[in-house]
């Protein structure tokens, strides 16, 4: 009896950080370029909708000969592949690694484009974005600031 309910209790625990969305993330967040490290548009902001279980994601980019980016989601938080706005094979998954920590992967037709892990720190005020690509080669840290 008590081994079963050890195990039930352990489940349950590895299981709500893999479901649960990180809600301090909610709001805008802007690009510190100076704070940044590699390639990074002029200007990027996140804007992220968190709700019991499901993000809803909107990065709007703008590079330096003006170039507009747009990536847009609305998905749950299960590690699990979820087409993106885009429409054109694009899919995301999102899942939590641990208190202030999430993993992203990006797909196109089935193949990683690239992941992010994304943490919050400095008082929930700073997101730090690890970008690397489909090899798992780091192609830019970025610094994003709370408006």
């Amino acid at each position: 009896m008590k081994i079963t309910s050890l195990v039930t209790v352990v489940l349950l625990a590895l299981a709500h950080p893999a479901a649960a969305q990180i809600m301090e993330m909610n709001g805008s967040w802007e690009l510190n370029p100076e704070k940044s490290i590699g390639p990074s548009p002029v200007q990027e902001t996140l804007v992220f909708e968190i709700a019991e279980g499901v993000q809803t994601y909107t990065m709007t980019s703008v590079n330096a000969d003006g170039g507009r980016g747009l990536n847009e989601w609305s998905i749950p938080y299960d590690g699990k592949d979820h087409p993106t706005a885009a429409g054109d094979g694009s899919t995301a998954s999102i899942r939590r690694l641990g208190e202030k920590t999430e993993f992203v992967v990006n797909r196109r037709n089935g193949e990683i484009t690239t992941t992010y892990t994304r943490v919050l720190a400095d008082d929930d005020r700073t997101i730090i974005s690890i970008g690397r690509n489909g090899a798992g080669e780091i192609l830019w840290v970025r610094v994003f600031e709370k408006l």
